[in-house]
């Protein structure tokens, strides 16, 4: 985090922790800013950001509980400069336009966050925004340690399809279509009225197919799929390949739908 005073011709900043947002570090150089100011007799100063949703929210007199604890302390510094007899324009400005000052606090800033040694570590009170995103972060790190690791044990049919956690794959909701989500989900997880399930839940004896006594799933779809594979040599036969690729979706909704009644 930096600031740039053109007048004195100086720079101002600090290191701030790794798992501060870049919106607390903006909010936290306004105020600096404001903290520099009131050690001054200077009366007029613009202060210049490229921040615009620090500044939105500036101007935004409604807040809630999750608006960022640093808005309200550069409220109230602002309050209390502008009630001693000083002007302060809050203006901003795009980055990287040649603003020599916002280019010199860019720089600064850069050069602060690469160096380990030369600034020391200011510890401020983290926001509570931040405080969710760094949860998120280590959540899904530990979530993703334990799907690693389950699925060397289980789960075999479900990691050939996904093998990495990601955004669930009907999140675009393409289709309006409930039971296209719901036929594709069950081949999927491959939980659904296939020999091999029900045999896993032991409501048959046999895994295997009723008419060709064969247990893998191979699926023949050569016209449907021409579009998406340039090739009909290209087209994957096996089930699993097949729902790696979400163009294929539609496809296999079509065959399945046209040959059998439910899944």
């Amino acid at each position: 985090m930096a600031f740039y005073d053109l007048k004195q011709k100086t720079g101002h900043g600090i290191k701030l922790p790794s798992n501060t947002s870049i919106y607390t570090a903006e909010a936290y150089a306004l105020l600096t800013a404001l903290q520099f100011i009131e050690k001054l007799d200077t009366q007029k100063w613009l202060i210049i950001s490229d921040s615009m949703s620090v500044l939105e929210a500036l101007s935004n007199p409604c807040h809630s509980a999750k608006t960022n604890y640093l808005i309200f302390e550069i409220k109230e510094k602002y309050a209390e400069l502008i009630n001693t007899g000083k002007d302060i324009v809050l203006f901003w400005s795009p980055s990287h336009i040649g603003v020599v000052g916002n280019e010199k606090a860019d720089n600064f800033a850069k050069f602060i966050t690469t160096t380990s040694d030369f600034v020391p570590v200011r510890r401020i009170k983290v926001p509570s925004s931040d405080c969710v995103a760094i949860i998120k972060d280590l959540s899904r790190k530990r979530w993703l340690e334990h799907w690693q690791k389950t699925l060397q044990t289980k789960g075999t049919w479900y990691r050939e399809i996904n093998d990495s956690i990601r955004a669930p794959w009907f999140n675009k909701g393409t289709y309006n279509n409930r039971k296209f989500y719901s036929y594709l989900t069950r081949l999927r997880i491959g939980h659904g009225r296939f020999n091999e399930h029900l045999h896993r839940v032991n409501m048959i004896t046999s895994p295997s197919c009723t008419f060709c006594n064969n247990r893998a799933i191979q699926i023949i779809l050569i016209d449907d799929l021409l579009e998406i594979y340039k090739k009909p040599e290209d087209i994957p036969r096996r089930l699993q390949d097949l729902l790696k690729n979400q163009e294929c979706y539609k496809a296999l909704f079509k065959f399945i739908s046209s040959t059998i009644e439910e899944i």
